[in-house]
């Protein structure tokens, strides 16, 4: 199985740090990275609208000499405005079509019925999980089996989320996952570039010839 572009994808979300500062340090910290098959999600899922567009823009100024891919979670038009490359649907927000664009379109899916409206709609890849119980919120994990169901009805690159760590990415890879999104296991490490690396390594190492 041959990596896909995007197979280990950071969640940068905003309320895992105290400050709007550390959380824009940590953004320049894993931009800067030159490791194969990382992209990186800009999110403020928590944040008011007027603060999440605020926020939003900070960090895609800090970005603009990016190594990895960067999306902005939201709706493509809120992504397209702040002047991003990449755009994430979370489910709740995937279009009901194609919209034209030429941004790299990534999707959140629950289900294998949304794995397929992301699709439809244009995702290059989603993301699936709650797999493991995560660690960035209170999420019991669903399991392998619905990982299973999702990468089995759907073409595109399959990334599993949900208490991410190294040990967990061999499962994940064997019930058909493309690669793996990870929140607490990078933004929590004491270096998040060694975090990044040992996930990138796991990921090389699970793979069959």
């Amino acid at each position: 199985m041959s990596a896909p572009a995007t197979d280990l994808y950071v969640f940068l979300e905003r309320n895992v740090f105290e400050t709007d500062a550390a959380w824009l340090d940590a953004l320049s910290t894993l931009t800067a990275l030159d490791v194969p098959g990382l992209a990186v999600q800009v999110r403020t899922k928590t944040e008011s609208p007027e603060r999440s567009q605020a926020l939003g823009r900070e960090a895609r100024s800090v970005t603009l000499d990016a190594v990895p891919p960067v999306l902005y979670n939201g709706t493509t038009e809120e992504a397209t405005s702040l002047g991003y490359l990449g755009v994430h649907w979370p489910e709740a927000v995937v279009p009901l079509k194609p919209e034209g664009c030429d941004l790299l379109r990534g999707a959140s899916v629950h289900s294998p019925e949304a794995a397929l409206r992301a699709k439809a709609a244009g995702a290059a890849f989603v993301v699936a999980g709650t797999i493991f119980d995560a660690g960035s919120k209170p999420a019991p994990g669903e399991g392998i089996e619905k990982l299973w169901q999702i990468a089995t009805v759907t073409s595109l690159p399959v990334l599993a989320i949900g208490g991410i760590t190294p040990q967990r990415v061999k499962p994940c890879i064997d019930a058909g996952a493309s690669g793996i999104a990870v929140v607490s296991y990078v933004l929590k490490a004491t270096d998040m570039a060694t975090a990044v690396r040992d996930l990138r390594e796991a990921l090389d190492e699970a793979r069959p010839d």
